[in-house]
């Protein structure tokens, strides 16, 4: 890629079997890819019948070029296979085994594509759909069915809230919080404060605005640090607001890199 590594993928995955809690990760082209299958120590566990002890592979994909947008691709190394989604209302093709597939923001990932249905029994019932959102990727005008599409609405609500899965070395990995010295492109508040005089504060639980008219900071935005002096190796670098801590008065970040600071 021109020399020039590909930034990590941000994501989550909201599972149809508990959608109020979707589960975040951060994937690098160097890191192994993220399991999904009944094995318990995979990122992401479906325990259901006709689910592989690994069922499917989730990993960055590389071949879209130095100025696409984060992707992800899937691998299918099942036993029942595995359906893909790619739009609202579009058709469940299942994928072909061992072969990289690219996963667009939105998608829904079925499995097991294979079941065996009683009669009279929906063949849904016995499947597990993975919704997938990837961070800084417009929404397609047009996604997934309503049950899909309310899953991956509540991985947006509740993705900062929910606990992601820390990965071991070199594996799928949740980035580590840090406390900044300042808020991403504004100086301290204290600075801030004393220089625009009797502006409105800030109410309890809202984040402060960057200063910009019209502009509030917001949980899933990702920011550029500034004007750090304690951790001024952080200056320039880019970061993921995570959550904006009141009683300390400044955001929990995640650093573009992956890593905790």
């Amino acid at each position: 890629m021109s020399g020039t590594e590909m930034e990590p993928v941000f994501f989550s995955i909201t599972s149809s079997d508990d959608p109020e809690n979707p589960l975040r990760f951060v994937l690098g082209p160097k890191d192994d890819a993220l399991k999904v299958g009944r094995n318990k120590k995979s990122g992401v566990v479906v325990d259901k019948l006709g689910i592989s002890w690994a069922h499917l592979e989730i990993k960055p994909w590389t071949g879209g070029g130095e100025d696409a947008e984060p992707s992800l691709c899937v691998r299918d190394v099942s036993s029942n296979g595995v359906g893909l989604r790619k739009s609202r209302g579009g058709e469940l093709q299942r994928l072909e085994k061992d072969v990289d597939t690219v996963v667009p923001h939105g998608a829904a990932i079925v499995l097991p594509f294979r079941v065996k249905a009683a009669e009279g029994q929906p063949e849904d019932s016995l499947r597990t759909t993975l919704t997938v959102s990837i961070d800084g990727v417009d929404s397609p005008s047009s996604e997934l069915s309503e049950s899909e599409a309310e899953a991956e609405e509540a991985a947006g609500d509740a993705a900062d809230s929910a606990g992601a899965k820390r990965s071991r070395s070199r594996s799928p990995r949740r980035a580590d919080l840090f406390n900044p010295e300042a808020s991403p492109e504004v100086e301290r508040k204290s600075k801030k404060r004393k220089k625009d005089g009797d502006k409105e504060k800030p109410q309890e639980g809202e984040a402060p605005s960057s200063g910009k008219k019209g502009h509030q900071f917001h949980a899933g935005q990702f920011v550029k640090v500034v004007g750090l002096k304690g951790k001024a190796e952080l200056n320039g670098k880019v970061g993921l607001l995570v959550e904006w801590d009141q009683s300390n008065a400044y955001w929990k970040v995640r650093m573009e890199d992956g890593s905790g600071k």
